[in-house]
């Protein structure tokens, strides 16, 4: 930490309002920026003049802030900042600076999103509902639907190059934006394509992908998971997935490929081809709540 931050002040006088209030061991980063901005304050910290009631028995938490907001308001400082920082730091689950700056590291996003063979040009059915909640939770995030025929054809090398274009192209442009690829069957695989070409900036900028009904699903990945965020389904393969490279060892762990039981484009041990299961998705209340879950704390 700069020392413009780190004022030198009296130790004794700072634990006497600090010490009995929070149980703090020492002026944390977030408080010394918001008493740095406090010049009166660091004034009577820096001389020990600080002076403050005996602390109770037991002191809730809540009696401690009223109690310090009571005496500082008597002495006529600014201090909302300063109080702010306090009840954040004193509330049961403590949050840090890292914590702070992860919760904003998202601010704007984009989902980029690629459908399923036959689906129209637009946002594949199988995020919809997903993708509302997802937005309803954290502000700043956008739908970038890939272009791409979704042919009966399989042939989606123009729907992979898209999504590359898309994350490229956007990050010279805002290179702080956020992504998460969502892909649906044929679009899964579109995307499993796209990865290994999102490299350096482009892979740190996406957060997350998810994928169900993935037909280049490869038994035993540490990603693959059931709509229930189980197991069932970890130990099979897609109908690609011989011909496929599949997902990148240095993907996996910011990827869920989501599989249905019985899924024959993506468990063909235990289906086979387009069938109930793999026209689930859309409708399946695991699937579309495993779906915000992941994403929203991807981005968070």
């Amino acid at each position: 930490m700069g020392s413009e931050l780190r004022p030198a002040i009296n130790e004794s006088a700072w634990d006497q309002h600090r010490s009995w209030l929070t149980g703090w061991t020492g002026p944390s980063e977030l408080e010394y920026k918001y008493l740095a901005l406090e010049p009166e304050f660091i004034a009577i910290l820096q001389h020990g003049h600080f002076s403050f009631p005996s602390p109770p028995a037991q002191p809730s938490k809540h009696q401690a802030l009223c109690t310090y907001q009571r005496t500082i308001d008597k002495m006529g400082f600014k201090t909302l900042a300063y109080l702010a920082t306090l009840a954040l730091s004193a509330s049961a689950a403590v949050i840090d600076p890292a914590n702070l700056e992860k919760r904003a590291s998202c601010p704007s996003y984009t989902i980029i999103n690629t459908r399923g063979t036959g689906e129209p040009q637009g946002e594949s059915s199988g995020f919809r509902t997903m993708n509302n909640n997802v937005q309803r939770q954290l502000s700043g995030g956008k739908i970038y639907n890939t272009v791409y025929a979704a042919g009966f054809s399989q042939n989606s090398a123009a729907g992979t190059q898209d999504i590359i274009n898309k994350v490229q192209s956007t990050l010279r442009t805002n290179p702080n934006e956020c992504f998460i690829l969502e892909g649906y069957s044929q679009g899964a695989a579109a995307t499993v394509d796209a990865l290994p070409q999102l490299t350096g900036a482009s892979f740190d900028a996406v957060k997350g992908v998810f994928l169900i009904g993935d037909p280049d699903h490869k038994s035993g990945l540490a990603c693959n998971v059931d709509n229930n965020g189980g197991t069932t389904t970890r130990n099979v393969n897609g109908l690609s997935a011989f011909g496929s490279r599949g997902i990148p060892s240095n993907w996996i762990s910011k990827t869920k490929d989501v599989c249905i039981f019985g899924d024959g484009v993506c468990d063909t041990t235990h289906g086979y081809g387009i069938n109930a299961q793999h026209l689930q998705y859309p409708r399946d209340t695991p699937t579309q709540n495993l779906g915000t879950k992941f994403i929203t704390q991807q981005l968070s």
